[in-house]
């Protein structure tokens, strides 16, 4: 049987990890090869196969809708830049500049370039 193939692989990857030092990280991506034992959930449940199918046709919808979302918030960046952009104040006084970091005094959550209020747009 496929399942059984697979529950002996896992067991047999969860065995040699635990046998490699604590320190040592090339094996910790087969701790993921254990969510596929899930898979055999949905090969015996009917309704969570259909909950499962349902899920990821909403997830397509949501990718549909994605290119929207970055657009608005791409015009929304620009004009919050255009109209607060070099508007913040540092701690020490002097006007955060879309070259100002944070070393400088200002925060991450200003207007003064892209990323930044693409940041404070996603907040």
């Amino acid at each position: 049987d496929g399942f059984n193939v697979l529950d002996f692989v896992i067991v047999l990857t969860s065995l040699v990890e635990i046998s490699l030092p604590s320190d040592f990280a090339g094996l910790t991506v087969f701790r993921a090869l254990r969510l596929l034992r899930l898979a055999k959930l949905v090969a015996f449940l009917d309704s969570l196969r259909v909950l499962l199918s349902k899920i990821g046709r909403c997830f397509v919808a949501v990718l549909k809708f994605s290119p929207v979302l970055a657009l608005t918030m791409f015009i929304f960046c620009v004009m919050g830049m255009q109209f607060f952009g070099g508007r913040f104040v540092a701690d020490d006084g002097s006007v955060c500049v879309p070259t100002s970091t944070v070393e400088d005094g200002c925060p991450r959550e200003n207007w003064s370039n892209f990323p930044n209020a693409f940041l404070v747009v996603f907040q």
